[in-house]
C-alpha cells in the first residue's frame, strides 16, 4: 500500500512540475489530450486514478 501512495504522489508531483515549467515559457499542457500510465510489477500500482492540477484532470490509463 505504501509503494501505491508514493507511485500517486511521486505522479502529482511531476504534473504539477510540468505545468509550472509550460507557464513559465508561455506555453499550456492540454489536460484533456494528456495522459499517464503507470508502469510496475506491482500490481496495485496499475490502478487508473486521475491527478487533478490547478483545475485541470490527467487521466490515467491502461494502455494508449
Amino acid at each position: 500500500m505504501y509503494i501505491y501512495i508514493y507511485i500517486l504522489f511521486y505522479i502529482y508531483c511531476y504534473a504539477e512540475a510540468l505545468v509550472a515549467a509550460t507557464r513559465e515559457i508561455g506555453l499550456e499542457v492540454s489536460a484533456d489530450k494528456t495522459m499517464y500510465i503507470v508502469m510496475s510489477r506491482d500490481q496495485n500500482a496499475g490502478r487508473i486514478h486521475s491527478v487533478r492540477i490547478d483545475n485541470s484532470t490527467f487521466e490515467g490509463v491502461e494502455e494508449f
